[in-house]
């Protein structure tokens, strides 16, 4: 993937580019790319091609920019060309423009390019008209992009115009105020594409291996040069900090400084890749002068060059850094996060020289204050859940375990697989997610959305208590009521998210979800890697699904699930006599999240290969768990949770052959103190 931008166009333009290209050739010095640190990329063909990093902004003598996206040596055709008419002509237009392109189509050149020059003392450009995006905001205006990655970049920047506060002013002719706010947006744009660019499922990733994305503008006609200089806050000086968490401490993974000074004809890059811990309570680090590469990137890429990091002439004051945080989750896509700072009144890191070493020095705490941000937020993802034995039922020959899913931060084991859809939905650069639930699903949905910065909308049927809708809301989802029954819900929430920013995210059928929820199975693995049974509830078939993916996985086949239904609601049972999943004509069950009249398909399919029994019990015996439940862990659960701890009440014969039960404690929201004393007494 290659992309190259203008932002900004009338006013203050600016230059946003990844300095990634690919060849046939391999670079005499392999370059590295600072987000995955891999050298080769995916052609459209399948093959892979070495990278290598180049300045896609060239400064020509002639006193115009020139911005490309495609081959390196059919863009040098190109710049020679442009600077051809300008020397010849003296001036640049928009009709020349259209001749060069006009040209090189019919040479097939491969290789879109954007001049930006002086026109009468304004700043001018001109690109292919076909490229031009006027987003809908006020932040961005028009942009124009070329390059393969140009839809990649250009839904991340509309997804940042929905969410931008800073919007630029009234476009005067000296305004520096629109020049910092420019910059502030355009560094936005490279914070917010780097982390599209690290989600697994991106469709930056998807196209490339690594990138430089940084941010460039054009001094030689503001008038600045080495005995002009512009302000040291609009000096081209970005440095990007990426961090990690794996659960055992903060480090520090890669760091990019990229600078390129006035009259300079390469981009000077410091790089560091490892993995040094981090101390958030100070206010930098220190990195060994060893543990750095610096890279002079020329417009050709073979001409670039690396060395080790020698000691720098002076200090480097920097105005322009975006910290990267990224934290890992078991079962869950890595948590993304990231932070931009940006003020033309002080600079926000110095780097120094100290002994065989350089310290950068931040002047806010943004690493501390970033991880702060990703700890809070994280705090509300899924976390391994206790497996604790059942103080009363386990004897000598049979343990009964309980995997306390309820204690999920959403109070069920849907928080897993909704986080996991959800992240996707961020991922492919949504804005909007709809989920139609009875309650448990949308409070899953409605807390991840929130956590990864997404609008939810949960669709409930009438028969959702409104204490549970109230829930969903104080967790930031707007509730819509539709139907008496879930399949209207359904259709609902489907039509809602036919806009291109929304992501349907259904309550339980989604390879993505029972993905997510298979994590619970490997802690049950780790804490008892004796389990010969499983037993959990059965609505839809989600957690059914995650179970069997997890055993899948670990290749358990031996281990035998127990689908725990109630008699109104048996749609698992009524699909496993058929074969198939069939529809029930009527649900009648106090186990309201369990009301799917019919199942998903693919675990009816893949239960198969494990040796498995259904059990369906009355309402009362699902009641019963709830109380007796109750009593004992002092704990409230949903009577489709109680369903299957009642086969552990019960003494039910599906468990008299095992020696080491666990029982999923689902959990559930729509459940209340008084239901429960009700029950107690009818118990």
């Amino acid at each position: 993937m290659t992309v190259a931008a203008l932002l900004f166009a009338e006013s203050f333009p600016i230059a946003i580019t990844d300095n990634l290209i690919s060849s046939n050739l391999a670079p005499d010095i392999p370059p590295t790319t600072p987000l995955t640190g891999l050298e080769l990329r995916k052609g459209n063909a399948g093959k892979s091609f070495p990278t290598g990093l180049a300045l896609k902004v060239w400064a020509s003598e002639f006193g115009f920019y020139f911005l490309y996206a495609g081959r390196v040596d059919h863009a040098r055709q190109l710049f020679d060309r442009v600077e051809q008419v300008v020397y010849r002509e003296q001036k640049y237009t928009l009709d020349r423009h259209q001749n060069i392109i006009d040209d090189a189509n019919y040479h097939g050149l491969d290789a879109s390019f954007i001049v930006v020059y002086l026109d009468e003392g304004f700043i001018a450009y001109a690109g292919d008209a076909d490229r031009q995006t006027t987003l809908m905001g006020k932040s961005f205006g028009k942009v124009l992009v070329i390059g393969s990655g140009r839809d990649s970049l250009i839904q991340a920047m509309d997804t940042l115009e929905r969410r931008q506060t800073l919007t630029l002013p009234e476009l005067e002719p000296v305004n520096l105020d629109y020049a910092t706010h420019a910059i502030a947006n355009a560094l936005a744009v490279v914070g917010r594409s780097s982390v599209e660019y690290m989600r697994a499922h991106s469709a930056f990733a998807q196209q490339s291996t690594g990138a430089l994305f940084n941010i460039s503008y054009f001094p030689n006609l503001y008038g600045w040069s080495v005995t002009n200089p512009a302000p040291g806050w609009l000096a081209n000086r970005l440095c990007q900090i990426f961090t990690h968490s794996d659960g055992t401490g903060t480090y520090l993974t890669r760091l990019v400084v990229t600078r390129q000074e006035v009259g300079c004809t390469h981009l000077e890059t410091f790089f560091f890749s490892g993995h040094q811990k981090l101390d958030l309570a100070q206010d930098g680090f220190t990195l060994d002068l060893r543990n750095l590469t610096l890279s002079r990137i020329r417009a050709l890429y073979d001409d670039s060059e690396s060395s080790e990091m020698p000691v720098l002439e002076e200090d480097l004051a920097l105005y322009q850094v975006i910290v990267y945080g990224q934290k890992d989750a078991p079962g869950m896509p890595p948590a993304i996060s990231h932070t931009v700072t940006y003020d033309c009144r002080s600079a926000s890191l110095t780097i120094a020289n100290v002994a065989g070493a350089l310290r950068f020095t931040l002047h806010q705490p943004l690493i501390r204050n970033l991880w702060a941000r990703i700890n809070r937020e994280t705090a509300l993802l899924p976390t391994r859940t206790p497996l604790i034995l059942h103080p009363g039922l386990s004897t000598a020959k049979r343990r009964i375990w309980l995997k306390l899913e309820n204690l999920q931060p959403s109070g069920s084991y849907k928080l897993r697989g909704m986080s996991a859809l959800c992240a996707y939905a961020a991922s492919l650069g949504k804005f909007r997610v709809f989920c139609p639930s009875g309650g448990n699903a949308g409070l899953a949905t409605a807390i991840a959305a929130r956590n990864l910065g997404l609008q939810a909308c949960i669709v409930v049927p009438t028969t959702t208590p409104e204490a549970t809708r109230a829930r969903i809301r104080r967790a930031g989802g707007e509730v819509v009521v539709h139907g008496d029954l879930w399949e209207e819900s359904n259709q609902r929430a489907l039509s809602l998210a036919s806009d291109s920013d929304a992501f349907y995210v259904p309550a339980f059928d989604h390879p993505m979800l029972w993905e997510g929820h298979s994590s619970l199975v490997d802690e049950i693995l780790e804490d008892c890697p004796n389990v010969d049974s499983i037993v959990s509830s059965v609505g839809g078939g989600g957690l059914l699904a995650g179970i069997l993916t997890g055993l899948e996985r670990h290749k358990r086949y031996d281990c035998k699930i127990i689908n725990c239904e109630t008699a109104g609601a048996a749609s698992f049972q009524a699909a496993m006599a058929a074969g198939k999943p069939v529809r029930l004509p009527r649900i009648n069950t106090v186990a309201k999240s369990l009301a799917a009249s019919q199942v998903a398909a693919w675990p009816v399919e893949h239960i198969r290969a494990f040796a498995h029994e259904c059990v369906v019990l009355s309402d009362a015996d699902a009641m019963m768990g709830v109380a007796r439940y109750a009593d004992d862990l002092r704990q409230l659960v949903e009577p489709a949770c109680g369903v299957s701890l009642a086969v552990a009440y019960l003494d039910h014969p599906a468990i008299a052959e095992a020696h080491d039960v666990v029982i999923i404690v689902c959990g559930g929201v729509s459940i209340t103190a008084e239901l429960v004393a009700q029950w107690q007494q009818s118990v």
